[in-house]
């Protein structure tokens, strides 16, 4: 392990060791640890989640080919056996087993220091490689920096410097490679991100989506949150944490139907000053079409707690 550099400090957090300038030049905050942890939890499962959806297709083909002709091979039927035959197997193991090739391939789009980046890189087994993206040349300076600190392979764990927004734009061209997982954690809304974001995702693929302009999705200070999320938030409401993760969500579902493209949400959270959702975006038009069927209209008194849906 190579020596923290005269004038930096030596930060630790879950695997990785970050060097940061004693000046705090590149923003970190130990609040956002918990967001770090968590997502390194869900994508390690979204990774065993889509080494099982494989198996589960490939199984069903497998049993339709195998099946006698007088066999009663319709679709539940073999769902359900193909589901069973995968519920005999270790995928935790199954993962650690799998070529690199098949791993997951993550854009940090919005990666500052690179500390999410170098934790994801350590810390969850099936990933194929991590592009490291950041505006800032000092912030991409600092995660070279920082990926080379903890002895992270360069084919791994890729630094660049680049317009988030533009990166993801450029993988939703004909022949360009899409990424399964992309991270967005910015300093205030997510929302100029999310076109790019549902565009850039592969079929099936994770969006992990952070907003700390959590003022504005609880009615605090409302006046930008129409425009952000074309939605109004419940002030006078007990439940504004509540609509300010659904604010979020229906503008990602919004961005994902203009493209024919549907959401899927997993998991909802806000532990603190932000909000965090983590979102599967599938290429299914139905799920479009369907979308207003996902809406509704709260009515909330701005005297008393009652609300009408």
């Amino acid at each position: 392990m190579a020596s923290v550099p005269e004038g930096f400090q030596l930060i630790e957090e879950g695997s990785a060791r970050m060097t940061a300038p004693e000046a705090n030049e590149v923003f970190y905050n130990p609040v956002q640890v918990y967001n770090r942890d968590l997502s390194i939890a869900v994508i390690q499962t979204f990774a065993e989640r889509r080494l099982r959806e494989t198996f589960v297709k490939d199984e069903i083909k497998r049993l339709r080919k195998d099946a006698p002709k007088d066999a009663a091979t319709d679709k539940p039927w073999l769902t359900a056996h193909a589901e069973d035959n995968a519920n005999k197997i270790d995928w935790p193991q199954r993962l650690r087993e799998a070529p690199k090739e098949s791993g997951l391939r993550i854009l940090d789009a919005l990666a500052a220091s690179g500390l999410r980046s170098i934790r994801y890189a350590k810390e969850i087994v099936g990933i194929r490689e991590i592009v490291v993206n950041d505006l800032s040349s000092s912030a991409v300076e600092l995660a070279k920096t920082n990926v080379g600190y903890n002895g992270l392979p360069h084919d791994l764990v890729k630094v660049q410097q680049g317009d988030a927004m533009d990166v993801m734009y450029q993988a939703r061209r004909e022949g360009a490679e899409k990424f399964d997982v992309i991270d967005l954690d910015p300093y205030g809304t997510a929302a100029p991100f999310l076109d790019a974001a549902v565009q850039a995702v592969s079929n099936g693929g994770l969006l992990c989506v952070t907003c700390t302009d959590l003022r504005s999705l609880i009615g605090i200070e409302y006046g930008s949150t129409y425009g952000r999320y074309r939605g109004m938030p419940s002030r006078s409401s007990k439940y504004v944490h509540e609509m300010a993760v659904r604010l979020v969500l229906q503008a990602i579902d919004d961005s994902a139907a203009r493209y024919r493209r549907g959401m899927e949400p997993l998991l909802s959270v806000v532990p603190a000053f932000y909000l965090r959702v983590f979102v599967r975006i599938w290429d299914r038009p139905q799920m479009a079409v369907d979308a207003p069927l996902r809406r509704a209209m709260v009515l909330q008194s701005g005297f008393c707690p009652s609300f009408w849906v």
